[in-house]
C-alpha cells in the first residue's frame, strides 16, 4: 500500500479485494464439486454396469442397458457443461487478481480513475461467472439426486 488513506479509494480496493477472495473460494468449491460429481457418478456407473450381468431376463437387461446408456450420455453432457463453465474461471480470476494487485500498488486517485470502467467490467464478469457456476452446480446437484434415486431403485 502507498500509505494513502483516501477513504473512497481504500474502500474500492478493499471491496475489489474481498470480491477476488470470494471468487477464489467459489472457484475452489466449484472444482471440488465437479470432482465430487465425477467420483459419485463413476461409482454408480460401475455398480450399475456390474449389476447388468445379474439379470436373467435379456429384455430387462437390454432395457436397463439402454437406460444406463441414456443416463451416461446425459451425465457426459452435464460434465462437459460444468467443466466448460469452470474453465472460464481462471482467466476471469487472473484478470481480477491483476486489478487487485495493481490497486494495491497504486492506490491513488489517478489509478482508480483509469480503472473505473475496467473494475466495473470485471465485477460484472465475476457476477456473471458466479451465476453460471451456480447454475452448473444446481444441474450437478439435480443429476446427483437423480442418480441416487436410480441407484436406490437398483434399476
Amino acid at each position: 500500500m502507498t500509505g494513502t488513506s483516501g477513504g473512497d479509494l481504500e474502500a474500492k480496493y478493499r471491496r475489489l479485494s474481498k470480491a477476488f477472495e470470494a471468487s477464489e473460494k467459489e472457484a475452489a468449491a466449484v472444482n471440488t464439486g465437479i470432482g465430487d460429481v465425477e467420483a459419485v457418478a463413476s461409482k454408480l456407473f460401475a455398480e450399475l454396469e456390474d449389476e447388468l450381468g445379474q439379470y436373467q431376463s435379456e429384455s430387462l437387461r437390454s432395457a436397463s442397458r439402454a437406460q444406463l446408456d441414456q443416463t451416461r450420455s446425459q451425465y457426459d453432457r452435464l460434465l462437459v457443461a460444468m467443466k466448460t463453465a469452470a474453465s472460464k474461471m481462471d482467466p476471469v480470476l487472473s484478470a481480477l487478481r491483476d486489478q487487485v494487485l495493481f490497486l494495491k500498488h497504486n492506490l491513488n486517485a489517478q489509478a482508480i480513475a483509469s480503472l473505473g470502467t475496467t473494475v466495473g467490467q470485471i465485477e460484472n464478469d465475476v457476477a456473471r461467472l458466479i451465476r453460471e457456476l451456480e447454475a452448473s452446480i444446481g444441474e450437478a446437484d439435480a443429476f446427483i439426486r437423480q442418480m441416487g434415486e436410480v441407484g436406490a431403485a437398483k434399476w
